[in-house]
């Protein structure tokens, strides 16, 4: 378990806390509007942890041709949450058309004209991509 899904899980902890509050305070009413208020918080709370753990922790190195870097210079899919496709696993696309990457874990690949892919950066040190070869 990581500190991230430990302070979520207690922060969903909390929200139900809350819902059992209310719910002992205005009965079944207050179940309800502290189900639906706790829900929503945690919602939140939880996408902002996500989205600040990303840009945070994992910058997106430039592009091979040195144009795009950062979050407003890529792209991803649409209904990904940041490019998100499985555990530790986001793909983008650059603005420049450059083509596709896949960042797995601390590793930036990108994709050859063939459909393989191949290192292209690694995440080194804090917010630190070197070159992968």
């Amino acid at each position: 378990m990581t500190l991230g899904m430990l302070l979520l899980g207690i922060f969903w902890f909390f929200c139900g806390l809350l819902a059992h509050r209310l719910g002992e305070s205005f009965g079944f009413f207050g179940y309800i509007v502290g189900f639906v208020c706790g829900a929503v918080a945690g919602y939140f709370v939880s996408w902002i942890v996500l989205v600040g753990r990303l840009r945070l922790f994992y910058p997106l190195p430039l592009c091979r041709r040195g144009n795009c870097q950062g979050y407003d210079a890529y792209h991803w899919p649409l209904r990904t949450v940041y490019g998100w496709e499985w555990w530790e696993i986001y793909r983008y696309r650059c603005n420049c058309e450059d083509g596709d990457y896949i960042r797995k874990g601390k590793q930036f690949l990108m994709f050859l004209p063939d459909g393989e892919t191949a290192p292209f950066k690694k995440l080194t040190g804090f917010r630190k991509w070197t070159s992968a070869e």
